[in-house]
């Protein structure tokens, strides 16, 4: 039996569609199915962080595709993880009439709404999955492409420090602060 479910939110930026499918996903780990659930960081994918690639390889995973661009399936395409299920943001806003609402920042009422009913509609397909005793989930390899997770991407990358919190990488032109915004 499948003792866990990743889910993949689209972590699209600038678009408030990206904070709903967010809260969807923390909607069914935290309050939904606590314990049962991991929760993707696709930009930690990416990264190669090894408990991230664990969550596909190991678990069936359900995306969360925000907009018509489908950026977490494409992903799942790209690393050669085929996802479980996807809920897919736009057929639940014409299923609900609900919308994301305007502000990326702070979801407006009818986001929140919209993404508490694409929690229950992935809770639901999870529940589904680790209920089912003949749910025959194979661990799928990742394609890595060949990167590499760098414990210390800034001696990789040849950061040089320019002030407190500010670092260029080494052969980047030098960005001429003034003193006052150091």
């Amino acid at each position: 039996m499948v003792e866990r479910v990743t889910i993949a939110p689209c972590m699209g930026i600038g678009k408030a569609v990206a904070g709903v499918t967010r809260l969807a996903a923390l909607i069914v780990g935290e309050d939904l199915l606590p314990g049962k659930t991991n929760i993707l960081c696709i930009p930690a994918l990416g990264a190669m962080v090894e408990e991230d690639i664990r969550f596909v390889e190991d678990y069936p995973t359900i995306v969360i595709d925000g907009c018509g661009e489908r950026c977490a399936s494409h992903l799942s395409l790209f690393y050669n993880i085929k996802p479980a299920a996807i809920v897919y943001v736009l057929d639940v806003v014409k299923e609900t009439g609900l919308k994301p609402g305007k502000s990326r920042k702070i979801l407006e009422d009818s986001g929140k709404l919209l993404a508490q009913k694409i929690a229950e509609k992935v809770a639901k397909i999870a529940e589904a999955i680790l209920n089912d005793p003949n749910y025959d989930y194979k661990k799928q390899k990742m394609k890595d492409h060949g990167f590499e997770h760098e414990n210390d991407i800034g001696s990789v990358m040849k950061y040089r420090k320019v002030t407190g919190s500010f670092y260029v990488p080494e052969g980047m032109p030098k960005i001429k602060l003034n003193r006052s915004e150091e």
